[in-house]
């Protein structure tokens, strides 16, 4: 009986070796969209028109990086394009993700929230959370904003239930003014610091 004992912990000590670690957590500090439209240095809408992934100099972290055509720019300077960057990608045959980070399919239409990382690239502020995908709507001719479920806490107090469809969904032009309004508080509330 020892000794069975024994082989058994030695088997699930030599098969606990092998495990490879995982690491599926990323910590995502909650915010809404009243502290994404101050925080953020730019809000900008877009159609991802280029996508490439490359490892970030001197490091085995890869970046793709997603150039977008600018339509309209709600914050910060107007600019025609610019490349936003996020971690994770594939390089070759490898692949990284991470939980929580937006990715862009070439093509898409979105509205971003924006802020300089440290080595000066324009990320999505907030993680998935300062990204709003948008799609054309043809019975009413105009561009709704998709807005996550996941993500409620971002949009639930700020974008008024008349506002929203039963498939959460609220017309462009009603978020782009609920934007504009929270960046205009932002402003004023800095101003009289």
């Amino acid at each position: 009986m020892l000794q069975r004992m024994t082989l058994a912990l030695m088997f699930l000590a030599a098969l606990g070796a092998y495990t490879v670690p995982r690491a599926d957590a990323t910590i995502v500090i909650k915010k809404t969209l009243t502290q994404l439209s101050a925080e953020s240095e730019r809000i900008v809408e877009g159609k991802v028109v280029e996508r490439s992934a490359a490892y970030a100099p001197g490091t085995g972290i890869i970046f793709t990086h997603y150039r977008l055509r600018i339509t309209r720019s709600l914050k910060g300077q107007a600019v025609q394009s610019l490349v936003v960057s996020e971690v994770g990608g594939t390089v070759g045959d490898i692949t990284q993700r991470v939980a929580g980070m937006p990715q862009y399919a070439l093509g898409e239409t979105v509205l971003l929230m924006l802020k300089k990382d440290a080595l000066g690239h324009w990320r999505t502020h907030g993680l998935s959370q300062g990204a709003f995908r948008m799609n054309w709507n043809p019975a009413a001719k105009d561009w709704v904003v998709r807005l996550d479920r996941g993500l409620s806490h971002v949009w639930s107090k700020e974008v008024p239930k008349d506002m929203r469809s039963a498939t959460d969904t609220v017309a462009l032009e009603d978020f782009e003014d609920v934007v504009a309004d929270l960046v205009a508080k932002a402003q004023e509330k800095k101003e009289k610091k």
